[in-house]
């Protein structure tokens, strides 16, 4: 489902999701909406470097990268040719945004994210998960509960105004079921050549 720029109504339009051509592809949504899966399986698919912001935001013992150096680190980051990152950061998605190619907002519903950051705490408890920077092990918070809960009216619309302003030469993808995030890697599976037919 590709975003309709006026209203946000997610239209179905595949297989021209993507154009192929894309270098940059930004992935954001709230946390457990699998931001850092769908990269994971994006990023092999399409041969583009995987970053994860949440690698570079958080240094050991979850010490928050300070605002002024995270600005620099995530311009140092977009800069780059080619990447598929991952992380929703509202405070940078604007810049993050303007530089993609593309951008797929996983628009999940609040209890599957919920569930997911659950399930996530109970798998990583005390461990620190792949896609988290070193010395930050899984925890528990109201805090994050929080951001889960009130995020479709606290943050969605912020995230609607800067997709809406993207130009029309951007791609924008909005998926809203686990279904959708499967189909759209399965449309991206398609168009990869099979082994048989790659030159060599």
């Amino acid at each position: 489902p590709v975003v309709c720029r006026s209203n946000m109504v997610a239209v179905y339009s595949l297989p021209t999701m993507l154009s192929g051509e894309e270098e940059r592809i930004a992935i954001i949504g709230v946390s457990g909406s699998g931001k850092s899966t769908l990269a994971g399986r994006m990023a092999p698919l399409l041969n583009l470097p995987l970053i994860h912001l949440d690698r570079h935001c958080w240094k050991p013992g979850w010490e928050k990268t300070p605002s002024p150096e995270w600005e620099l680190v995530v311009d140092e980051l977009i800069a780059r040719p080619r990447w598929i990152i991952d992380g929703h950061y509202g405070g940078t998605l604007k810049k993050r945004a303007a530089a993609a190619d593309a951008v797929v907002f996983l628009d999940l519903p609040v209890w599957t994210c919920l569930a997911r950051v659950i399930r996530r705490w109970r798998t990583y408890s005390g461990r620190t998960r792949p896609d988290m920077g070193e010395g930050c092990p899984e925890r528990w918070s109201l805090d994050m509960i929080h951001w889960v809960v009130s995020f479709p009216f606290a943050r969605r619309p912020q995230v609607v105004r800067i997709l809406a302003e993207l130009p029309d030469s951007k791609s924008v993808i909005r998926l809203t079921s686990p279904a959708a995030v499967d189909r759209f890697v399965d449309e991206l599976r398609s168009r990869r050549p099979s082994p048989s037919t790659e030159e060599t």
